[in-house]
């Protein structure tokens, strides 16, 4: 009988996200209602749970996972973890210590400026130029005005302290068992980053059941564009910020949607009643609400810089989940669309402001190609990104590293496992006694080792 592969990750109800939902949430519940053997040990993040559980928690585990981690201290716990050895159970079976697998769907060596992540992870200039001590980051305004964005050490942003997060990051990767990657582009920046090798691309996965079928009126006379995002995706509009004033004047039965930020200078060349702003919700309610928008047309600009390019193509999954799904123009130029979406055949994609003009107006002037191109688009994410055929190949590979891990290390000797089990017992006692242990470390120290 298969032993249930136990893996720890934390997801945190306080701060869950799309990034929660995709990377970890997604693929670990799919497993479970597949039928696999897997017994996920979630931590929700309570700051109230002991740490000595969740240590206890995790060296239960056999796979520790958790998603894009930079915290120094957390690099030394993952070295401790590596250097335990097994150890015998109640039952008698030897219990292995856990791999750790790191998760990524960011390249977060390249944080770009407009990204509030910036603040806490911004190395360098958007052309890849290493920043040094005492430099800023600033832009050119419409009017030709100088704006600095960042500064060294000022409001929170401090350039030693982001390189130190980074190298550790670097130094997590390289030690993983395993990363798991979002897509090639994510995989290629680990192994050039880290030099680790035992990666495993694992596209996001949707899950076709969590969207609600919702049967929304429909609205003949009005053909309704939707953009969705954070303020993360503000220098996207730049290039296509003449285009939609066109589009307006050039169809008057388009309303545009903005869902999330909302910028006054996207927005100022555009009659109130020609758009809505919808606020941005929290992410347990993000799916219904997107669900019930009844939008024809998605659109997602993304500039083609180093960040952007790592990206996963979710606004276009997002678009062909829906019933009925909704047809789809993003930007290419070596994003993530012009990855995944077949220009003309599972969705459009534009290149130049004149080619975004031109498709849209193709998408708004042409229902029928509406239809087919987002009928396409749902079917060649079901064949491609559909969690309950993604989950088990993911299954394989971390039961492929607890595999490795038992295969690689060593029993002890029954001599040396009867001196180290009396170790283990005596730091025991001495952690329940509240007293030091023989070595004259505290007690929680002897556990975490």
């Amino acid at each position: 009988m298969t032993q249930p592969l136990r893996i720890y990750t934390m997801i945190n109800t306080l701060t869950y996200n799309a990034s929660t939902y995709y990377r970890l949430d997604v693929p670990l519940t799919t497993m479970e209602e597949l039928g696999l053997p897997v017994e996920p040990i979630v931590d929700n993040g309570d700051p109230t749970i002991p740490n000595r559980n969740r240590i206890l928690a995790v060296c239960q585990s056999d796979i520790n996972l958790l998603y894009q981690p930079v915290s120094p201290s957390l690099r030394e716990q993952i070295l401790r973890l590596d250097s335990l050895f097994p150890a015998k159970t109640a039952t008698g079976d030897w219990h292995y210590p856990p791999s750790f697998i790191c998760d990524t769907d960011d390249n977060l060596f390249q944080v770009h400026p407009m990204n509030p992540a910036y603040r806490t992870l911004g190395i360098r200039m958007p052309d890849g130029r290493l920043l040094r001590e005492g430099d800023e980051v600033g832009v050119v305004d419409q009017t030709g005005a100088r704006r600095v964005l960042w500064k060294d050490g000022v409001d929170g942003f401090n350039i030693a302290d982001n390189l130190l997060k980074l190298q550790s990051y670097r130094d997590i990767l390289a030690t993983a068992a395993g990363v798991t990657c979002s897509t090639p582009r994510v995989e290629n920046y680990v192994r050039t980053e880290s030099g680790n090798d035992r990666t495993f691309i694992s596209p996001n996965m949707v899950r076709f059941d969590h969207y609600e079928p919702v049967d929304l009126r429909p609205h003949p006379d009005e053909v309704r564009i939707l953009w969705q995002g954070s303020t993360t995706h503000f220098e996207d509009f730049y290039d296509i910020r003449q285009s939609l004033p066109l589009i307006v004047r050039r169809y008057p039965h388009v309303k545009f949607m903005f869902w999330g930020a909302l910028h006054p200078w996207i927005i100022q060349n555009m009659p109130s009643d020609r758009f809505r702003y919808i606020p941005w919700c929290n992410y347990a309610e993000y799916k219904l609400r997107l669900a019930t928008i009844g939008h024809d047309i998605a659109i997602a600009p993304l500039r083609p810089h180093r960040f952007n390019v790592c990206r996963s193509a979710i606004k276009f999954y997002e678009a062909a989940v829906l019933t009925p799904p909704v047809a789809f123009l993003g930007q290419g130029g070596g994003t993530p669309y012009s990855d995944e979406v077949l220009d003309g055949e599972t969705g459009a994609i534009w290149d130049t402001p004149q080619q975004f003009v031109e498709q849209l107006s193709r998408l708004i002037e042409d229902a029928p190609e509406r239809k087919r191109l987002a009928a396409n688009s749902r079917d060649w994410l079901s064949e491609h990104r559909d969690a309950m055929k993604l989950a088990p190949r993911l299954y394989e590979f971390y039961r492929e590293v607890r595999t490795r891990k038992q295969r690689d290390t060593p029993l002890p000797t029954p001599e040396a496992w009867a001196t180290r089990k009396q170790e283990l017992l005596a730091a025991v006692a001495a952690q329940l006694a509240n007293t030091p242990v023989p070595n004259g470390e505290p007690a929680d120290a002897a556990v975490h080792a």
